[in-house]
């Protein structure tokens, strides 16, 4: 697991997969207001590798990590917040906030899909319109 900091248990999880040991420790600290870091050992073995599966077993951690991905740790050229982008409704500019500036990321024909069934279900055009 090479692409991976940390080793393999730092692979992305959560709804918006939070990747990599530097990446599950800002999210940690973010969510406890601490400022551990991956190099403090004891950190790192008790608390941080036991708290990487809670993003894939505990929905309100794989939700709320999403959530602060999306506002705080997404783009670093816009800031980090994911909305700056969303908000031009453009599921390609997300995708590659999410997935990195990669021509065509992976799974984009997907999203594109399923954004549109969203925005069907949710009435996003009449809503739009209502502005």
């Amino acid at each position: 697991m090479k692409n991976y900091k940390g080793e393999a248990s730092f692979r992305g999880r959560g709804l918006i997969q939070v990747t990599h040991d530097y990446g599950y420790t800002a999210y940690y600290n973010f969510l406890n207001k601490t400022s551990y870091k991956v190099t403090d050992t004891k950190f790192y073995k008790d608390i941080l590798l036991p708290f990487t599966k809670k993003l894939s077993t505990e929905l309100k951690y794989a939700c709320k990590s999403a959530g602060w991905n999306w506002k705080y740790d997404g783009v670093p050229s816009v800031g980090k917040d994911i909305n700056l982008l969303a908000d031009k409704d453009d599921v390609l500019l997300v995708s590659r906030a999410i997935n990195g500036n990669v021509k065509v990321p992976n799974g984009l024909e997907e999203r594109k899909k399923f954004t549109k069934i969203l925005k069907d279900v949710m009435k996003y055009n009449e809503c739009i319109n209502k502005k």
